[in-house]
């Protein structure tokens, strides 16, 4: 049997976890997906539009961007410098997400993120890479939240 969890992060979200993956889902995700296994289990499947893996990700990186600076910089303090390279790297093409992290570092610290960039991850890292980094991230995330380090905006 699979290690399944669910908690309440805080109003209207929620951390489901699946062996090693988690997924921040709203309220309302929670529910779509509670009514999407109970017909799959009644025996009534319907597909779901795009992954679950995929919305998660979504989900967070949008969250990223609503942190406040301070949160930012915690952050960088907090997290493992690979799980932040693979976390930069994917979103390479998303400017204004990379711009709240690179403005948060100092010149020093944007110069070894850059660095390691070009150097590191010259293709995007492999997904058994990326999952791990996200789920420990995201565990970074709650962390810091929970210790009044790390806000986010709506």
């Amino acid at each position: 049997m699979k290690n399944i969890g669910v908690v309440k992060i805080s109003a209207g979200e929620y951390e489901l976890s699946i062996e090693d993956n988690v997924y921040l889902l709203e309220e309302g995700d929670m529910k779509i997906m509670l009514a999407k296994v109970l017909e799959a289990y009644a025996g009534k499947p319907k597909p779901m539009a795009g992954s679950a893996r995929h919305l998660k990700r979504k989900d967070f990186f949008k969250r990223l961007v609503t942190a406040n600076d301070a949160g930012i910089q915690s952050i960088l303090r907090a997290a493992d410098h690979e799980d932040m390279l693979i976390l930069l790297k994917i979103n390479e093409g998303n400017d204004v997400f990379r711009g709240k992290f690179f403005l948060n570092m100092s010149s020093t610290q944007q110069k070894v993120f850059r660095e390691d960039l070009t150097f590191k991850y010259k293709e995007t890292p492999p997904q058994s890479r990326i999952d791990p980094a996200i789920r420990r991230l995201s565990q970074v995330c709650t962390r810091l939240e929970d210790e009044g380090l790390l806000a986010f905006g709506r």
